[in-house]
């Protein structure tokens, strides 16, 4: 869209200089001063759109920058979701972990409080 904005920018310039060179001419040949007169308004009219086929080319090219930016977020919170996916895999795993250790602990101690009450009671019967 650049691209054509500079080139009706261009175009528009070339028709400017002519519109203005051909008001010379005519104004050189002593032409009448109303189509002078009207050549000028035209040549407003031309200048007027130039300036504002640049305008556009302007904006475009702010709103082109801002959804490059934009897409730039975008790449950067889906890089963060994926390392929150991550990290919450890694603390799954982390927990599930300590999990099975709690369960071995536990069994272990239900193991060693058996052999203490055993072995108390094998010193009970040893007093007896």
């Amino acid at each position: 869209m650049s691209i054509a904005s500079e080139d009706t920018t261009r175009k528009a310039e070339l028709a400017a200089r002519a519109v203005e060179e051909l008001a010379r001419t005519i104004g050189e040949v002593g032409a009448n001063q109303g189509v002078s007169g009207r050549i000028r308004e035209l040549n407003g009219v031309v200048l007027g759109i130039s300036a504002a086929v640049e305008e556009q080319a302007a904006t475009t090219s702010e709103i082109a920058a801002n959804v490059s930016a934009a897409a730039g977020s975008v790449g950067h919170v889906e890089r963060s979701i994926t390392e929150i996916e991550t990290l919450a895999d890694t603390n799954t795993r982390a927990v599930a972990e300590m999990s099975d250790a709690a369960n071995r602990l536990a069994s272990r101690a239900r193991l060693i409080r058996e052999r203490v009450q055993s072995f108390s009671c094998e010193i009970e019967q040893m007093r007896a």
